[in-house]
């Protein structure tokens, strides 16, 4: 078939097939820089992101964690004293819950309360008869706004505190649901003993803390890598104290992926190392996308995870742009080069062959 081409065709078809493979090369070879450099971009872009988030949430709960640890150190001395006095211990933690800036709810448990307070009032009992002090700030913002309200059994029941009194030792408990009264919401507590002079664990001190103003935070769009991109937060067990999706909140992340992405996150806990990056995670919704995962550790007590996450086609999207464009400009290219070359062949050589073949045939005719 190609035998049978005028050789003005055959010369534009081997010039523009030369022509597009060395296009194609052009294209898949700058399109592999580009990748490359924009992947290296975007691993910089999450580090830096996974750190910044893990950072601010490290601190919120640091501040927890120190103003816990200074109040049950002065709560030991008055749980120490012959005499004890409610009111002074009741101003102290009035006074620490709206130091907060994060915590909602404040409460001391007293385990065989009986023996250290004579005839306290209804408002201090539990309806298991436990002695409890619970506040709430009903202004975490601004100062003020604290008052009591009514201990419940849900507060007592936390595994946080009994781990607490058995251990001798401060606790985070699990995010789940908190039932206060006259409110719910998702949130998370964090459980301090309070050591009397001769180190024995006499009471629990907690706050409650909602997870929702940190979700706000950390799921505001303004903060938005890409379209598509999630911020998550979770306990080294993988359950979620933050997420965009709110139906998962207080579950198992892992149980909402397939196990290649889940094991992606679990042998990141498992190998300690300070920022992992892999481009090979599947997102709970399904999306490919590149993820950073950061622990960052509450005192000596516990540690949490930040995960950032960004979809591939997201990140891209910019390639995909440049190499749309430089086929479109190629293919263009291609077709103007094809007329051109066409005409120039077709005037210049087809024309003159004509012309030599007419005048051998005139020659060869004598």
């Amino acid at each position: 078939m190609f035998k049978n081409l005028k050789i003005g065709v055959k010369l534009v078809g081997i010039t523009i097939i030369s022509f597009a493979l060395s296009i194609i090369v052009l294209i898949s070879v700058v399109s592999s820089r580009i990748s490359t450099t924009i992947q290296e971009e975007n691993g910089k872009l999450l580090n830096a992101s996974v750190n910044r988030y893990a950072n601010y949430m490290q601190g919120s709960f640091n501040e927890l964690y120190i103003l816990l640890e200074s109040l049950s150190v002065n709560l030991g001395r008055e749980f120490s004293n012959q005499e004890i006095n409610l009111d002074d211990i009741k101003s102290i933690m009035e006074s620490s819950l709206d130091a907060s800036s994060f915590a909602s709810h404040m409460f001391l448990y007293v385990p065989n309360a009986n023996s250290k307070f004579k005839n306290y009032s209804s408002q201090f009992t539990a309806p298991n008869g436990e002695f409890m002090i619970l506040l709430k700030d009903s202004n975490i913002n601004n100062k003020g706004g604290i008052e009591q309200i009514k201990p419940n059994d849900w507060i007592t029941q936390r595994n946080s505190i009994k781990k607490s009194l058995v251990s001798n030792r401060a606790f985070f408990g699990a995010p789940r649901l908190y039932e206060m009264p006259g409110e719910n919401f998702f949130g998370i507590n964090i459980v301090y003993p309070i050591l009397d002079k001769y180190g024995k664990n006499v009471a629990s001190l907690g706050f409650v803390a909602s997870l929702t103003a940190f979700n706000n935070l950390l799921q505001d769009t303004a903060f938005d890598l890409y379209k598509g991109n999630h911020r998550s937060i979770i306990t080294k067990d993988g359950d979620v104290m933050s997420h965009k999706n709110e139906q998962i909140w207080g579950k198992n992340l892992y149980q909402f992926l397939n196990d290649d992405s889940a094991k992606i996150i679990k042998d990141a806990i498992d190998s300690k190392r300070e920022v992992t990056l892999n481009d090979g995670f599947l997102t709970s919704n399904g999306l490919q996308s590149y993820i950073a995962i950061k622990e960052f550790n509450i005192g000596d007590i516990d540690s949490f995870y930040m995960i950032v996450t960004a979809p591939k086609d997201e990140v891209l999207k910019g390639l995909t742009e440049i190499q749309l464009f430089m086929m479109i400009t190629s293919i263009i290219a291609i077709l103007v080069i094809s007329v051109f070359l066409y005409l120039i062949i077709y005037k210049m050589v087809s024309s003159r062959i004509s012309n030599i073949l007419k005048h051998l045939s005139t020659f060869f005719k004598y």
